[in-house]
């Protein structure tokens, strides 16, 4: 692997694509003071969504299970905050439980096919007793079932009670890592590497059945299942029992690389602080690229940017074991510090959590940098492309020289995850920067013709 440098082009690596926000059910537990709640949320993730949309689901029935009662219906209020908003209902604080919603949306159109939306919500404690009664539900026609073995966490998906195999499922760890994968034929997918905390998970299924609802006419039916799963930290894959040089070779082969590498033509804009400019940019197989139709300061930020979002890609699997967990601290939220004790001149360390480096750490030209990772996205082979990170440079009295907020977009062509945009904000020492460039009609080269 090609170790980051001390210039600021070589962060670019550290971001990834960001989907539109979509909208799913979501249920969990909240601890208001003493008294837990159960809490139905309409957004991408398990958090209070946007309060004009919360009457859309208001229909939504909700019940909890444990083993002393088998199916406790609850009864739900509009709680709104401001701009957020989610439905609430008091729940007993007796025995373990699980919560399970039911919504049937209604008909959604898309373009010119109308969609039926039904929404399935479910929110686990993975220590909750008896979790193999508890884990699968009673009444949902689509179910996400979580299982902890010695190999990590299963989740088997089940459509009316059979396996659902080729479905579409989401995993965001309570880190905000999202994986995307799709289940074997016997509707499985494994997270091997577990954290405490809280995961919410998602599964779809779609099927070609036409009918009608409310008279309203669809073509299609989507089931849309969601899993809030709260793992205690005594159940996670604990790093430290992991070598600090598996656990940093573990993160290095998962980064996403391209393997032989072809090149690739696109349309490419530049825009620094509204001054747009556009042409074309050629990446040929060893990395080097030749814009043409925009003319750039070869020492501009943007250039140097555009520059490191290739190399890094072209990063090799290079490896040492010369490295060492720098503490003993393992409840970090970024994950385990490991020395590079190979590196003595820059003095690195990473920060690794699961197989990610959330953060790197170097010395240079008198001072120090720091790049945070917050978000990571899985391409269609789990490997990873970053998506938002952060970047501190200090000079070497201490003081805060500069701080840049990045996110990059990617798009798949061929084997290969090319990028579609890339935008940074960059503040200090008395100025502000903002730069996005933007990539279209990507081409490999294998695929071009005269």
């Amino acid at each position: 692997m090609r170790f980051l440098t001390a210039s600021f082009s070589l962060l670019a690596v550290l971001l990834a694509p960001m989907n539109a926000q979509a909208h799913f059910v979501w249920v969990a537990v909240h601890q208001d003071g003493e008294q837990r709640v159960a809490r139905i949320y309409f957004g991408e993730s398990a958090a209070p969504g946007e309060a004009r949309l919360i009457g859309r689901i208001a229909q939504t029935r909700l019940w909890s299970r444990s083993l002393i009662k088998p199916t406790t219906k609850l009864k739900t209020k509009s709680i709104v905050n401001g701009e957020r908003a989610w439905l609430e209902a008091a729940m007993s604080p007796a025995s373990p439980s699980v919560l399970e919603a039911d919504c049937l949306y209604g008909v959604f159109s898309r373009g010119d096919k109308p969609i039926l939306l039904h929404y399935y919500a479910k929110s686990l404690n993975a220590a909750a007793a008896n979790l193999r009664k508890l884990g699968r539900a009673t009444k949902l026609g689509l179910d996400i079932v979580p299982s902890i073995t010695p190999d990590g966490l299963q989740l088997k998906v089940l459509h009316e009670g059979d396996p659902a195999a080729g479905c579409e499922v989401v995993v965001m760890s309570p880190a905000g890592a999202k994986t995307q994968v799709e289940t074997d034929d016997d509707g499985v997918v494994w997270i091997k590497s577990l954290v405490g905390g809280r995961y919410a998970i998602r599964a779809r299924v779609a099927e070609s059945k036409a009918g009608s609802y409310q008279g309203e006419q669809y073509e299609n039916i989507r089931h849309y299942c969601t899993l809030t799963l709260d793992i205690p930290p005594s159940l996670a894959d604990a790093s430290e029992k992991v070598s600090a040089a598996d656990l940093l070779f573990k993160a290095r082969q998962a980064r996403a690389i391209w393997s032989e590498f072809p090149g690739f033509t696109a349309d490419v804009c530049v825009n620094i602080d509204g001054r747009a400019r556009c042409g074309k940019i050629n990446v040929d197989a060893d990395g080097k690229v030749t814009l043409k139709g925009v003319k750039l300061d070869e020492e501009s930020a943007a250039v140097r940017s555009l520059q490191s979002l290739i190399s890094h890609r072209l990063g090799s699997a290079e490896f040492t074991e010369d490295v060492s967990y720098a503490d003993q601290q393992t409840g970090h939220p970024l994950g385990r510090l490991i020395k590079l004790d190979y590196d003595s001149r820059m003095a690195s360390t990473y920060r690794v959590k699961g197989d990610v480096i959330s953060q790197v750490n170097r010395e240079m030209g008198g001072g120090r940098f720091t790049i945070s990772v917050f978000r990571v996205h899985r391409n269609k082979e789990n490997k990873v492309l970053p998506e938002f990170y952060n970047v501190c440079f200090w000079n070497k009295d201490g003081a805060l020289r500069s701080s840049t907020t990045a996110h990059d977009e990617w798009t798949r062509v061929g084997a290969f995850d090319l990028p579609t945009s890339h935008t940074f904000v960059t503040g200090g020492e008395g100025s502000y920067s903002s730069v996005w460039i933007g990539f279209s009609n990507h081409r490999l080269t294998d695929r071009l013709t005269e």
